[in-house]
């Protein structure tokens, strides 16, 4: 174990400007020394990036003997891939973020050996940090006259903020979701009925989108009432399965224009 020599006051400082250092080397000494090293034994121009510097030096060595033996690169990738998310994981940790500069040359370190063992290599297993779905703002109507009908027929559920349901309904950007006071369903099945009678032109994955980024709704249970954003599965749900439809006396905006078809007239139609 790395000792603390509690006496020098320099030397605790060094401890904490360079926590991740010290942890690095503790995990990897053998690599490095193949012996236990104290604070003392740590130059004082010893710092975390000359760490790294000889960490990659090692890594690159073992990873050309591994190539040499006949070994896969989609190994060596893996290993890299590893790394790599170890240390975006270890840059959420408060501690570290006074040395985030360190981190983000080790990770430089790290992206630079991938390049160099990923010439002419064959598909590697990839560890991927799940990223948030990017919602879109703004879907594709058929003609700008639809627009306006879906404004009129809405805007009376959208009480003070009829000018920015227009907005959003013309791909302008918003400040905030818009609420429309009942439940997801009646909402959406608006845009799902638009959709089949061919005046969206955008995907159901698209609408679900701009849908959950655009609008909250009042979920109503018993007596109570919540203010809920769209669940993106239920959104889909409706739009593309006919889960979740409202009852025909809770429809909202039916009319000649938007009619109501059922999956097996729309069928007939296709």
């Amino acid at each position: 174990m790395i000792s603390h020599n509690n006496s020098d006051e320099k030397d605790e400082n060094f401890i904490n400007e360079n926590t991740i250092f010290l942890r690095l080397l503790e995990i990897d000494k053998k690599r490095l020394a193949g012996v236990s090293m104290s604070i003392a034994d740590i130059p004082s121009n010893y710092t975390a990036t000359t760490y790294f510097d000889l960490l990659i030096e090692e890594l690159t060595k073992s990873f050309k003997e591994i190539i040499d033996d006949g070994g896969k690169k989609e190994k060596i990738l893996y290993i890299i891939d590893s790394l790599i998310l170890s240390v975006e994981v270890d840059l959420a940790d408060p501690v570290l973020i006074n040395i985030k500069s360190s981190n983000d040359y080790f990770l430089k370190k790290l992206m630079h050996l991938k390049h160099l063992f990923s010439f002419n290599a064959p598909s590697a297993p990839k560890i991927e940090k799940q990223l948030p779905e990017i919602l879109e703002k703004s879907i594709r109507f058929s003609n700008n006259e639809i627009i306006e009908v879906l404004h009129s027929l809405l805007k009376d559920y959208f009480e003070n903020s009829e000018n920015e349901l227009l907005k959003v309904l013309k791909g302008q950007s918003i400040k905030r979701l818009l609420l429309f006071p009942s439940n997801q369903n009646k909402f959406v099945e608006v845009f799902k009925r638009a959709k089949y009678n061919g005046f969206i032109l955008s995907s159901s994955t698209e609408i679900k989108s701009w849908i959950c980024s655009n609008f909250m709704y009042t979920k109503t249970k018993g007596v109570s009432k919540t203010l809920e954003k769209f669940n993106p599965n239920s959104v889909w749900d409706i739009l593309t399965k006919d889960k979740g439809q409202p009852k025909p006396s809770e429809r909202i905006c039916v009319c000649d224009i938007l009619p109501f078809k059922s999956y097996s007239q729309r069928n007939r139609e296709t």
